[in-house]
C-alpha cells in the first residue's frame, strides 16, 4: 500500500459510521454562528431603543427575542455538548484501532529493522496532536470562517462605506509589516 493511500485510509477512519455525530455538532455550531450574529443586532437595536431611535420594536419587544435567542443558544450547546464528544471519541478509537490492525499486518523482522519508538509514538503523541490540530480545529475553523463571513454581510448590509474603511484599516497593520519586514529581518 503506498504512502497516499495509507494516508487516506487513516483519515477514512475518522468519518467511518461517525457523520451523523459530527453533522450534529456541526449543525449546532451553525446555529450557534447564526445566533451570536442575531444577539450582536439585538444589542444594536437595544441600544437604539434607548437612545429613542425608532426601530420598530419596543423594549418587551427586543426582551422576547433576547430570551427565544438565549433559549436557542442553550439548545446549540447540547447539540454541541452531546454530538462534538461522541464524534471525537470515536473518530480517535477507530484511528487508533486501524493504526494497530497495520501494525499487527507487519512481520516481526520489521520490528527489528525499524525504530519501535515511531510505533509507541503514533499511538500516544501523535494521536494527541492530531485530536487537538486536525479534528477539534475543523469546528472551530468553520465557526470562526462562518463568524467572519457574517459580520461582513452585516457590515455590508448597514454601511459599506464604513465596512470599506474598516477593512482598509485593518488592511494597514499588514500592509507595513509587508513594506518593513524585510528591514527588520536584517
Amino acid at each position: 500500500m503506498d504512502k497516499n493511500n495509507l494516508r487516506r485510509q487513516f483519515t477514512l477512519q475518522f468519518w467511518k459510521g461517525n457523520k451523523i455525530s459530527f453533522s450534529i455538532a456541526m449543525i449546532g455550531y451553525i446555529l450557534q454562528v447564526f445566533v451570536n450574529l442575531m444577539i450582536s443586532w439585538l444589542l444594536q437595536q437595544f441600544i437604539d431603543a434607548s437612545s429613542g431611535i425608532d426601530t420598530g420594536f419596543s423594549i418587551l419587544d427586543l426582551i422576547l427575542l433576547s430570551t427565544v435567542m438565549v433559549a436557542l443558544l442553550t439548545f446549540c450547546a447540547a447539540l454541541i455538548y452531546f454530538s462534538k464528544p461522541k464524534f471525537i471519541s470515536k473518530a480517535m478509537r477507530q484511528y487508533k484501532d486501524f493504526a494497530f490492525s497495520e501494525l499487527t499486518k507487519k512481520g516481526i523482522s520489521a520490528f527489528s529493522k525499524e525504530n519501535t519508538a515511531v510505533y509507541i509514538s503514533a499511538f500516544s503523541n501523535d494521536a494527541a496532536s492530531i485530536e487537538q490540530n486536525y479534528l477539534l480545529n475543523i469546528f472551530n475553523l468553520t465557526m470562526d470562517s462562518l463568524l467572519f463571513l457574517g459580520a461582513i454581510i452585516m457590515m455590508l448590509w448597514y454601511s459599506p462605506l464604513l465596512t470599506a474603511a474598516a477593512i482598509l484599516f485593518a488592511l494597514l497593520p499588514v500592509a507595513a509589516s509587508f513594506i518593513t519586514g524585510n528591514r527588520v529581518a536584517k
